[in-house]
């Protein structure tokens, strides 16, 4: 143990959530398309909450959703009265297997080890949150490194925080990209190229032409917050009241969503807006 790492937050901000998704895109870089996952004791695909451990949540998602919407239609009316919400539960359950296959399938050279449980419960940071360690790795395996970084802003990150979503996520880009290069990973369409060792964000869309390009990572990402939002439904939320809220605001345990109502609607709009989008396709769908 580091007793350098000591601090725990509730609920992180912005110099927290940053310094984790720094750490996040070193872990990702690391084990880029390794095949380190592939080790008996790890998952095949990382997560607890991935369709494969999960496929029995889709018989009852549209009765588990009306029990969501009729909890708290009287707090939030204007969200829990859209038609569309109201159907959230039917057009998750629909998308699943695709939404699940696509991530599992679609980009087999960008897939990486992944922690599975990356939320501040298993976070410790040092004084001045420069610096962190993450702890509990039951879960981790196999997949898309944007499994873990949905999961972070969802379960971990207070609201002001999620409203620059976009922000910590081009965070992420641009330093998984320098990590990549740091580690010397070749990028597939510049193999044999020098690389050099650093890579700020004026410089990251062109370094991640051969690794993963922006409109890449931001199909994925949508794809991931679907991926993790059909588990909410299916396999959570049922249970999430603005009561119990009330009662967990003080669990580090216990994700965002069900400490803190407003970030709880926050991820039901964003579920939202990334399945109408992803119903338009094929373009990435906005963030």
């Amino acid at each position: 143990e580091d007793s350098n790492y000591r601090d725990q937050h509730m609920a992180l901000g912005m110099k927290q959530a940053e310094t984790a998704v720094r750490w996040l895109a070193a872990l990702h870089a690391y084990h880029w398309n390794s095949g380190s996952w592939a080790d008996e004791k790890l998952w095949e695909q990382g997560g607890y909450w991935t369709l494969d451990k999960r496929h029995e949540d889709l018989a009852t998602m549209e009765r588990d959703w009306d029990v969501v919407v009729a909890n708290w239609k009287d707090v939030y009316p204007d969200v829990f009265t859209d038609p569309r919400i109201c159907q959230l539960g039917t057009r998750l359950r629909q998308s699943a297997r695709n939404v699940s296959e696509r991530l599992a399938e679609r980009w087999p050279e960008h897939r990486t080890l992944i922690h599975g449980d990356f939320k501040t419960a298993n976070l410790f940071f040092d004084g001045d949150a420069d610096a962190m360690v993450a702890l509990d790795w039951q879960w981790c395996g196999g997949g898309l490194g944007v499994m873990d970084l949905q999961y972070l802003l969802r379960t971990s990150c207070a609201l002001e925080v999620l409203h620059n979503e976009e922000h910590l996520l081009r965070c992420y880009h641009t330093n998984l990209v320098a990590s990549l290069t740091r580690f010397d990973k070749r990028p597939i369409a510049t193999a044999g190229q020098e690389h050099t060792p650093s890579c700020d964000q004026s410089q990251a869309a062109e370094a991640a032409r051969g690794y993963i390009t922006w409109e890449e990572l931001q199909e994925q990402y949508a794809l991931a917050c679907v991926d993790y939002g059909r588990f909410l439904v299916g396999g959570m939320w049922r249970q999430n009241t603005p009561e119990t809220c009330a009662r967990n605001q003080h669990s580090i345990n216990q994700g965002m969503h069900k400490r803190c109502p407003d970030v709880f609607v926050w991820i039901v709009r964003q579920l939202d807006a990334m399945l109408e989008a992803l119903d338009r396709g094929p373009e990435p769908p906005a963030i």
